[in-house]
């Protein structure tokens, strides 16, 4: 591709579907970001009107010294914002990135964060009996 921002061809009709109640766009760059351009998209797309929150999906270096981030998931109230979102990115990530929108966070908790939640609980109670 000849451009450096992928976006798709339809990006009207992508944004437009966008209609439900919980409107998320995903952000993805073509490189893992530094913490520094993770922080400056961040407080740049919160100022965005329309922006109710920022998830970032970043890996920790061994060390914990620092984080690379892989992707952005935005989640927004309203279809418009969503282009908003887009001429932020054009901005800041001059490296390219892919945008889509869509559901990428999960509803509500599933019988594995059920589980998972109850055996940390036991398993706190327990490390407590013993102290």
């Amino acid at each position: 591709m000849s451009n450096k921002f992928w976006i798709p061809a339809a990006i009207g009709r992508c944004f437009s579907r966008l209609a439900e109640k919980n409107l998320e766009v995903e952000i993805f760059p073509s490189r893992l970001l530094s913490s520094k351009t993770t922080r400056n998209i961040v407080r740049r797309l919160s100022s965005i009107p329309g922006v109710i929150n920022v998830y970032v999906d970043s890996i920790n270096y061994y060390d914990g010294s620092d984080s690379v981030t892989k992707c952005l998931i935005v989640q927004i109230n309203e279809p418009s914002t969503a282009n908003k979102i887009d001429k932020v990115c054009r901005k800041i990530l001059s490296i390219g990135y892919s945008i889509r929108t869509g559901k990428f966070t999960k509803p509500q908790p599933t019988i594995s964060d059920y589980l998972r939640e109850k055996t940390a609980k036991r398993l706190d109670a327990h490390s407590r009996r013993k102290d």
